[in-house]
């Protein structure tokens, strides 16, 4: 928040605090002050009304005491003549307005009566007192009147206060005994309260209450007062028989809202003068301070910016002046030092960029190896994976995305996790771990320990998949294993014949004989092995090109005899075409020479074999070579291991084989394949595909 702005909060606040301050003792200077003499004056008019008519009561019954015609009246009462001469001229309406009365009643011994009264509202008081006389007397109005005792007081009647005067009818000299009652009456009703306050200005109300209740309020209090908006009441208890009554009187308050209405006016008014007291003061604090103030800021705010001002106006001679001084002397020292500052910050961001390009390319450097490598790695924190190249995550099946963040464990194929031993273990070892596709993979770990001086645990794992290596070594045993056992029966049939040709010389050529096909059998045997440890190793082939049908001519005559010498049709089929393939000439003629032995070996007498040569019909770009042969066939069983080393069909058939297996590898080495198809008493058929390779043509000119 702006200077300005709390300037203007605070002025604002202290304004209307004044004001408040103000409204509230002007309220309670003011209004208080009228309300007190409001109360004042409508307790005074109360008190008035209500003395006024207890002087009532008192100037009534001293009429009553001091009338004239006392004499008349005894002699007309003791003569049982209530009417005539005597009543026309006494009971007339002159008379009770002389006397402010509203009706008279005579009451003599014998409860006879004589009433007079004008009809007003058509309500007879006289005659309804003396019939309430006759049948209630012992009521307390009623005793009051019978009591024949001179006496004024207030009485309830019909709920309607009424001043009552009673006197016994005596002569005027009060003798003789009493022959009666004379009863005045005065009601006060609506038209006594108008009259009244016709008189003063005010509103007067009487409001009888004719039980034990009202008694007791006026007993409690004479006088109280309530108040509203636009009136003020006072309320007087007068004592009655019967009952009492209350005299209301009733004033507005058109002082009090003459007061309210200039109090606020003149709230209004100091508002206004406070409004422009705060404009005025803000513009010269604003002209004088403010302002000024505001320059100091935005320039200091500037400091240090390429923008920031080289000095400020100095205005004045004042506190504000010489700080604006001190200001500008600041900031040609911040200028100076920002020129310095921005050298140095371009020497540093130069170093930085270079710095920040040499770890770009030992860290891209670093990537690169650490992407490129064959083995898996990765770098570990606390057990969660920070680093991992691809090779790793191919091993393990999942991305190098998935692994990162997360702790060291491969996913098995339902998704869960399984802990593997690299984090519980150092230095070298050898283990399986599950892929996801749930496929196994042995590794050689690799688990080196980093300390950097804090309590976290890192490694660096690298992770080598040797499954190859273990399969070419349990290969390598079995290899082993099979060859000397093949080699361990020839020697044994060496050995026992030069037995028992040392026991038997005479039969020496038989047993001559036999040693020769034996060695014959070992060469051939050691001739296999050497050539299996030389495709494994990798045989270098001598590959020309040749003519397909000349090696396949040279093996079927080779085989021929073999083959004649077991009674076997050995049948050669080839076509007019060369088919040219670019191949190793010895090492595809003892590929077929395996396959066509393997058909007369396993051929019965009468059987016949088929060589054929042509290209083949499906995929002309392939040269087929196929034998087939009517023997004892393979069952179906067999088939998908017949091209392993030292795989035979049964345990007691003759060779080691290796046959099969080495025309398997050198076909492969030709880029060729070899498919077999045989069923037992059908016979079998080997077919070798080989790339064809023609001559170019070439176009006669001329």
């Amino acid at each position: 928040m702006t200077l300005r702005r709390r300037t203007l909060i605070y002025l604002t606040l202290l304004l209307v605090g004044m004001i408040a301050i103000l409204f509230v003792a002007l309220q309670r200077i003011t209004i208080t002050s009228f309300e007190a003499v409001e109360r004042e004056q409508i307790t005074r008019h109360g008190a008035s009304i209500r003395q006024e008519l207890l002087d009532m009561l008192d100037a009534t019954f001293d009429r009553l005491r001091d009338w004239s015609s006392w004499t008349e009246l005894y002699r007309f009462v003791s003569d049982g003549i209530l009417d005539g001469e005597f009543a026309e001229e006494n009971f007339t309406t002159d008379v009770l307005d002389y006397l402010d009365l509203t009706f008279m009643l005579v009451l003599d011994s014998e409860g006879a009566a004589y009433r007079w009264e004008p009809q007003v509202d058509s309500t007879d008081f006289a005659e309804l007192l003396r019939a309430a006389l006759t049948e209630a007397p012992s009521h307390p109005l009623y005793e009051a009147i019978r009591r024949q005792e001179a006496d004024s007081f207030f009485g309830i009647f019909q709920e309607i206060p009424i001043l009552f005067a009673v006197r016994p009818i005596l002569t005027s000299d009060d003798r003789g005994p009493s022959v009666g009652t004379l009863v005045w009456g005065r009601v006060l009703d609506a038209a006594t309260a108008a009259q009244m306050s016709a008189a003063r200005q005010i509103s007067i109300r009487f409001t009888a209450q004719q039980d034990q209740a009202g008694e007791a309020a006026s007993a409690a209090a004479e006088q109280w007062l309530t108040m509203t908006d636009a009136h003020i009441y006072a309320h007087a208890w007068l004592p009655a028989q019967g009952g009492s009554f209350q005299v209301q009187v009733q004033e507005s308050r058109d002082i009090m809202q003459q007061a309210r209405l200039s109090h606020l006016q003149f709230t209004m008014a100091l508002l206004l003068f406070g409004v422009v007291l705060i404009s005025g003061t803000l513009f010269v604090i604003d002209r004088l301070m403010l302002a000024r103030i505001k320059r100091l800021s935005d320039a200091v705010k500037t400091i240090g910016g390429a923008d920031a001002p080289s000095s400020i106006l100095v205005e004045g001679d004042d506190e504000l002046s010489n700080l604006t001084r001190a200001l500008n002397a600041t900031l040609l020292d911040v200028s100076a030092s920002r020129r310095a500052l921005e050298a140095l910050n371009q020497q540093l961001e130069e170093r930085v960029a270079q710095r920040t390009r040499e770890v770009e390319a030992q860290d891209a450097q670093l990537r690169a190896i650490v992407d490129t490598m064959g083995e898996g790695l990765a770098y570990i924190v606390d057990g969660d994976i920070q680093i991992v190249n691809p090779a790793l995550a191919d091993m393990v099946g999942v991305s190098a995305q998935e692994l990162l963040g997360k702790p060291f464990r491969l996913l098995t194929p339902t998704m869960e996790m399984t802990v593997t031993q690299i984090l519980l273990k150092t230095d070298r070892y050898e283990t399986t771990l599950l892929r996801r596709d749930g496929s196994q993979v042995e590794v050689a770990i690799t688990a080196t320990p980093i300390q950097m001086g804090d309590a976290r645990r890192r490694r660096v794992i690298i992770a080598r998949d040797i499954t190859q290596e273990k399969a070419m070594k349990r290969q390598r045993d079995y290899f082993f294993a099979r060859a000397s056992h093949e080699l361990r029966t020839p020697l044994s049939n060496i050995m026992t014949r030069l037995y028992l040709l040392e026991r038997n010389p005479e039969q020496g050529a038989r047993h001559l004989d036999v040693l020769n096909k034996v060695s014959h059998h070992m060469l051939n045997l050691v001739n296999d092995l050497l050539l299996v440890s030389r495709l494994e190793a990798g045989l270098a082939l001598n590959r020309q090109p040749l003519d397909l049908r000349q090696t396949i001519q040279e093996v079927v005559d080779v085989q021929r005899s073999e083959a004649e010498l077991k009674q076997l049709s050995l049948v050669l089929t080839l076509p007019q075409e060369p088919l040219r393939v670019h191949a190793d000439a010895t090492r595809m003629a003892q590929a077929f020479t395996n396959i066509v032995r393997n058909a007369i070996l396993y051929t019965d007498a009468g059987g016949t074999i088929e060589v054929s040569a042509n290209l083949d019909a499906g995929t002309p770009e392939l040269v087929a070579v196929t034998v087939h042969d009517t023997g004892i066939g393979i069952d179906a069983r067999h088939l998908p291991h017949l091209f392993e080393a030292f795989y035979r069909v049964t345990e007691g058939g003759v060779g080691a084989g290796l046959g099969l297996y080495i025309t398997h590898e050198i076909v492969q080495l030709h880029g060729g394949e070899i498919a077999v198809a045989s069923a037992p008493g059908v016979g079998t058929t080997f077919t070798i595909r080989l790339t064809h390779h023609p001559l170019p043509s070439v176009e006669v000119v001329g």
